[in-house]
């Protein structure tokens, strides 16, 4: 209709069970809470989207966003408003998001089978603007041979450029940076701290993906 829409949820539970999903062992839910637009329609989602105060456990992914456009999307955004992501193979996963601001604060992504957080841009459709992602105050934890974040440009170069913040082994001081840089085509940290066992990665992140 060419309408705005707004969506949130809070307090909500998205609990699933062991199932078959993306194989035997797996999971039996395979989204928690989708933001998605029909292909070629971005705007179909423009608006105001909230996720505060959730708990996401056994499922592929927790929250998932894309494709859509034109949205201004806060995932936690203040520390009584964090979600918690347990036993899920992608705890934030973005799909050809564009033009729109989104706020990622204050979650807590607990060993995620493959990726903390995941954006893919260029996957289905190319983005027609760059959106702009602030993700500060979040604590993920990751073993084995899991990604704390993973950021991928299918359209900058004709061989996907990835952009990775690995395992982490230490801690990583609140408020101390990790830049995401496209034109060098990695992320780099600003700060270091002793090796941990626990493999915390508590990090802040800001900025944009580009689109050509």
């Amino acid at each position: 209709t060419g309408d705005k829409i707004n969506s949130a949820a809070r307090e909500i539970k998205f609990e699933g069970a062991e199932g078959l999903y993306p194989g035997p062992g797996g999971k039996n839910l395979l989204n928690g809470f989708f933001i998605e637009a029909a292909f070629g329609h971005p705007d179909g989602t423009a608006g105001k989207h909230v996720i505060q105060s959730c708990i996401f456990k056994d499922v592929v992914s927790g929250a998932v966003l894309g494709p859509s456009g034109n949205g201004d999307i806060t995932i936690g955004g203040g520390a009584e408003h964090g979600n918690t992501f347990t036993d899920v193979y992608i705890g934030i996963e973005l799909v050809d998001v564009s033009a729109s601001r989104l706020r990622f604060s204050h979650n807590t992504i607990i060993d995620p089978h493959d990726y903390g957080i995941s954006w893919l841009h260029g996957s289905f459709i190319e983005p027609a603007e760059k959106s702009h992602l602030v993700f500060t105050d979040n604590t993920i934890k990751v073993k084995g041979s899991a990604i704390a974040g993973y950021f991928v440009d299918y359209i900058k170069v004709n061989v996907a450029r990835l952009y990775r913040i690995r395992k982490m082994n230490s801690v990583v001081a609140p408020h101390q940076p990790v830049n995401i840089s496209p034109q060098a085509g990695f992320c780099r940290s600003s700060a270091h701290a002793p090796s941990s066992a626990s493999g915390v990665a508590a990090a802040s992140a800001t900025g944009s993906v580009p689109t050509r």
